[in-house]
């Protein structure tokens, strides 16, 4: 399929929870101080919260996505269709960085985004290491208000 096809702008709807997607290359260092096992998937705790802090700001040179169940299905069908915007998608973010690298990263691809803000909670986030991942504020899309859509 060519951008020059018939394909209207908005023509998928997608509505879900977010994620911004983090990959990082670390160590075994990494994962004892934070408490990580290899090959397991955990929900954050409150422990982890300065993990992500310093993947931002330390050596790890971490590759954004954006993710979610939704938004990863979103972000396929927009590289499939080829034409800008032709794909929306809907979901609730946190008023913070992670959003607004979420939304640009999103945008990038193609992606027309249309995020709440919730003030009251954090972006989603999921990190991902060769060895597994682990996954934070998930529950933001039970706060997403019909009157975004």
């Amino acid at each position: 399929m060519s951008a020059d096809s018939n394909i209207r702008e908005g023509v998928l709807l997608g509505l879900g929870n977010p994620l911004l997607d983090i990959t990082i290359e670390t160590d075994e260092a990494f994962l004892e101080k934070y408490d990580l096992e290899k090959d397991n998937a955990i929900p954050a705790k409150e422990k982890h919260k300065e993990m992500f802090d310093e993947i931002m700001h330390r050596k790890y040179h971490p590759q954004y996505l954006p993710g979610g169940a939704t938004q990863n299905t979103i972000r396929v069908a927009q590289w499939l269709l080829k034409q800008p915007k032709a794909t929306t998608f809907f979901g609730c973010v946190g008023e913070d960085k992670y959003a607004e690298i979420l939304r640009k990263t999103a945008e990038e691809v193609g992606v027309n985004v249309h995020y709440q803000v919730n003030s009251d909670m954090p972006t989603g986030l999921c990190l991902m290491v060769p060895w597994g991942f682990i996954c934070s504020g998930v529950h933001m899309a039970q706060t997403l208000n019909i009157n975004t859509l």
